[in-house]
């Protein structure tokens, strides 16, 4: 599809009208509206007509997600206007155009950049420090942004586009069914699955703000479970969710002799080597008396199994102590099923001002289950769950492992 085919429906038309007279637009519906598309569709009008020599920024709130967003650009631009430069992540327009495109798991990669315009996708999905971080690119006068999003929770997006608009600030809410292509079975089939007043269709069918997303951890609130809590004696135990591909995550914290969870920090890293991870954790850090790690974190080693990880950080020099076979016997609901039952019975509490305590917040607060919520797991494509797993191999570690001995690797 080229620009000169889209035909927008009606929300989309209103949308694409907002932007010509606002200073910042928030597109929030529900799933298969096209409002990804038409904030592509928006950003090749700003590149090639409206903004031609101005340069751009596109975000999303993962790698996967940008893919998306890139090839939705490379729609609606012609292939003989562009060319990428993929070691900057930036499209060059044959008009002078520069368009930047920026996955927000990386929480800095936006440090640096100034943009007349920006389109955020999934915007509701990014956490607080990198929307913080994003708004310095397009403080330039008249700057344009747009925003087309899944309502995901009371974040940032709710705030500034509910709770404390400003001028020249615009909200446009639809359900799914607004989208003309949306069909009513699937509609139907959804409302008898989930019930039409379930947290869960009010926010991805209906397109409501929600304050429980995904309805993964329903109890969290941040106004009983982030508090002052005073330097204990008691040991400080880590967990950590390490990839590839993805950031490699610590939390640490304190667990009492009556198994209460204080959350002291947490720290993520997207330096794919780890030895600089392990020199940082072990010099700026305070010491863990035990680092739980699962069994199969090769980090990035040719076979699973690789107990390279657990080599070096036990070789480290502040002696790590590592252990992972029992959190491996852990399954993913288990552990959250842990943590739910820890945050009901006011037992998982967050240090209030700690290292990383808006991540924690984020986390807990914005966690999404799997497109199908009853298989009761986290979604992959969300950036938040890489730092519930860390918390969740605390819990595993510490809690799941009863029934069978603990061993170290």
């Amino acid at each position: 599809m080229s620009l000169a085919e889209y035909n927008p429906h009606p929300i989309q038309q209103q949308f694409h009208d907002a932007v010509q007279s606002h200073r910042r637009v928030a597109l929030v519906t529900g799933r298969q509206l096209g409002k990804s598309t038409a904030g592509a569709v928006e950003a090749a009008i700003q590149t090639l007509f409206e903004q031609p020599g101005e340069t751009g920024v596109i975000c999303a709130p993962t790698y996967k997600h940008a893919l998306v967003c890139r090839d939705l650009f490379n729609r609606f631009v012609p292939r003989e206007m562009r060319s990428w430069n993929g070691q900057e992540s930036r499209w060059q327009i044959s008009n002078g155009s520069t368009v930047y495109l920026r996955s927000m798991t990386d929480e800095d990669s936006t440090r640096g950049l100034s943009g007349s315009w920006g389109w955020l996708d999934e915007a509701a999905m990014y956490s607080q420090k990198s929307y913080d971080n994003l708004r310095p690119a397009f403080a330039v006068a008249d700057a344009k942004v747009w925003a087309t999003t899944t309502p995901k929770g009371h974040n940032w997006l709710h705030r500034e586009f509910v709770r404390s608009p400003q001028d020249g600030d615009i909200l446009i809410q639809a359900a799914s069914t607004a989208s003309p292509y949306f069909p009513q079975a699937e509609y139907d089939r959804l409302a008898a699955r989930y019930g039409e007043d379930s947290p869960w269709f009010r926010q991805e069918i209906l397109g409501l703000f929600e304050a429980f997303v995904g309805q993964a951890f329903p109890a969290f609130d941040r106004t009983k479970h982030v508090e002052v809590c005073e330097e204990t004696p008691w040991p400080m135990v880590a967990g950590w969710d390490v990839g590839w591909t993805a950031p490699t995550v610590i939390v640490w914290g304190q667990v009492s002799p009556d198994e209460q969870v204080v959350l002291r920090g947490c720290r993520k890293w997207t330096e794919t080597e780890r030895i600089l991870i392990l020199s940082e954790v072990a010099r700026e850090l305070p010491p863990m008396s035990v680092h739980w790690i699962p069994t199969d974190a090769t980090y990035g080693a040719r076979q699973a199994g690789d107990p390279g990880w657990q080599t070096e950080m036990r070789a480290a020099p502040c002696g790590f102590e590592t252990r992972s076979v029992s959190t491996s016997r852990v399954s993913e609901t288990r552990r959250l099923q842990l943590q739910r039952q820890w945050i009901h019975q006011h037992r998982l509490v967050i240090a209030r001002g700690c290292e990383g305590a808006e991540l924690l917040i984020d986390a807990f607060e914005t966690a999404e289950l799997d497109k199908k919520p009853e298989k009761d797991i986290l979604s992959d494509m969300h950036p938040q769950t890489d730092i519930i797993d860390a918390v969740g191999q605390i819990f595993a570690g510490t809690f799941g492992a009863h029934k069978w001995s603990v061993t170290a690797h």
